[in-house]
């Protein structure tokens, strides 16, 4: 069941981007699912063009953390972090607490 949502929620994203290529948004939660899907690798891509469109989007700067913290990269995993926070997602602390 899981897994056919996530199926359903790839389909609904790339349809989003196929009809508005500059909107960064489609781009970050095609990204999210694809890191459901354990798909680490096509999870950053997307992410990093959600911000190559719109590089004040703190929520995909949070994502990006997530998925470096993934990958064992704390540093970079601390510098999106901060960045999300720069631009306006709260309740970091927990994981700033980390960083140097």
């Amino acid at each position: 069941m899981y897994l056919s949502h996530l199926d359903k929620a790839t389909q609904h994203f790339e349809k989003a981007i196929e009809w508005d290529e500059t909107n960064a948004e489609p781009y970050l939660y095609l990204g999210r699912v694809m890191l459901n899907k354990s798909k680490i690798d096509s999870a950053l891509e997307l992410v990093d063009k959600a911000l190559a469109l719109n590089p004040n989007y703190g929520e995909a700067y949070r994502t990006k953390a997530q998925i470096k913290t993934i990958q064992g990269d704390k540093d970079q995993a601390c510098e999106n972090y901060k960045k999300a926070k720069e631009n306006g997602i709260k309740n970091l602390n927990n994981y700033l607490k980390f960083c140097n």
